[in-house]
């Protein structure tokens, strides 16, 4: 009896696109003093045919090597309408977006989420000339702004990626 071999991973549609960033955030303080920069990956999804947005975002955790932060935050796209709806993965902030330009093909995207703790972000995105940048704002449950971060990536290929990411894994 011969068994066939099942794909530990579905086969991806063409419309798929998968995008790999690797960036800097930075984040200040209301008063504008730069509090600290922390390099991060991103691995972006867009899967058309399931009508979302998956991103994976890792940060080295420097409190302890060889250990990470991620998130990863599904968007539910109305393509149509140019909207999504966002969870993340283990429930740190839901929110809802606007998407700007072309379905599937969007340049800009600005999102409001709210954190578990009932903090908000407001966050503005955009696809630059080498990968993506955004702007953030983070204000405290009581509304009082707390910080803002900074972040711009370059996109890279899938080698690159991995080699960063298993680079913090031996730190």
């Amino acid at each position: 009896m011969l068994l066939a071999s099942v794909p530990a991973v579905p086969p991806r549609s063409n419309s798929v696109e998968i995008h790999f960033y690797v960036g800097q955030s930075e984040t200040f303080l209301p008063g504008g003093r730069s509090v600290g920069k922390q390099q991060v990956l991103v691995e972006r999804i867009l899967d058309e045919a399931d009508g979302k947005i998956v991103e994976r975002v890792i940060s080295p955790d420097y409190r302890h090597p060889g250990r990470y932060n991620e998130f990863v935050v599904t968007m539910a796209v109305d393509a149509a309408a140019g909207t999504l709806t966002q969870t993340e993965r283990n429930k740190a902030f839901v929110g809802t977006g606007v998407l700007k330009g072309e379905p599937w093909h969007w340049t800009a995207w600005h999102t409001t989420s709210t954190l578990a703790g009932g903090g908000k972000v407001d966050s503005e995105d955009r696809l630059t000339s080498t990968g993506m940048a955004d702007d953030k704002t983070v204000d405290a449950p009581d509304g009082r702004h707390q910080v803002t971060q900074k972040e711009a990536f370059t996109e890279v290929n899938p080698a690159e990626f991995e080699r960063i990411y298993y680079g913090w894994m031996l730190d």
